[in-house]
């Protein structure tokens, strides 16, 4: 009796530690997916790990974008720059990172795992964007991804409970945290929908965020599960100045941004 209540407990312990494992392929993640059933949860980015932009201004590294970006709000307003920010976005076009994300989400939610998004993105207007939740929804409709079978009678939550200029946002099984935490989005959401998952897998390419999600899962007494894609990361991407300099060139001028294909053939290149 005494060898069962060890074991039990040794389970327990590790049913509720948490890891984060790094990862370029979908494969360790499609494998944990199958100790996970209908009292699980499990949570995707969006971009980076489901989605990803073929223009070079998303791909490169921060330190060699953020100049350009300085430059043009050196000259302009803060809206004025959410405009151009949000013309880039919708302009530039996405695609899935690997279709095979795809697949595993579509077999997640055959076997009726709650499965969602749960992302960075901003909430409500943003620029010429008329509401940014709908925006990360609609990008994934296009590519074929649907999070909206599951808590399918939550139809929309606003966080107003967070005090801050852009809250949380539940739409269509993704839940943008605006400008808050993804750990702090994850348990508001738990609590307003009063479902209390055993075990949490999340998919994220930055480590803060899975951090983030990890902490709150300890708090709550949750096992968790992390996998950080580290795929798009590690792809080099060059910069090449005279076209990134041409894109900015005609969005402050014309206020239009140009996709790489687009700004190439007007450059003659």
């Amino acid at each position: 009796m005494r060898h069962f209540v060890i074991v039990s407990c040794l389970f327990v312990s590790t049913l509720l530690s948490a890891t984060i494992t790094p990862t370029k392929t979908v494969a360790p993640i499609h494998e944990a997916v199958r100790h996970y059933d209908s009292n699980s949860l499990i949570l995707f980015d969006i971009d980076n790990v489901l989605l990803t932009h073929s223009d070079m201004i998303f791909n490169l590294p921060e330190k060699e974008r953020k100049p350009f970006i300085d430059r043009l709000a050196a000259h302009h307003t803060p809206d004025e720059m959410n405009r151009f920010e949000s013309l880039v976005w919708l302009n530039s076009p996405e695609q899935l990172l690997d279709p095979r994300m795809k697949r595993l989400i579509h077999d997640v939610q055959c076997r009726q795992i709650p499965v969602i998004a749960l992302t960075k993105a901003g909430t409500g207007q943003w620029g010429y964007i008329p509401c940014s939740e709908e925006f990360r929804a609609d990008a994934l409709k296009k590519v074929g991804i649907d999070f909206s079978p599951s808590f399918q009678n939550v139809k929309r939550i606003s966080f107003d409970e967070f005090k801050v200029e852009r809250p949380p946002v539940f739409t269509r099984g993704v839940l943008c945290t605006g400008k808050v935490s993804k750990g702090d989005t994850l348990r508001a959401f738990l609590k307003r929908t009063g479902f209390h998952p055993t075990r949490i897998l999340f998919v994220d390419d930055l480590r803060e965020n899975l951090t983030s999600v990890e902490e709150a899962c300890q708090e709550l007494g949750i096992a968790f599960e992390g996998f950080e894609l580290t795929e798009v990361l590690e792809t080099p991407i060059l910069l090449d100045r005279e076209l990134l300099e041409f894109q900015m060139r005609v969005l402050e001028q014309e206020n239009r941004w140009l996709s790489d294909p687009e700004a190439l053939h007007r450059m003659g290149r």
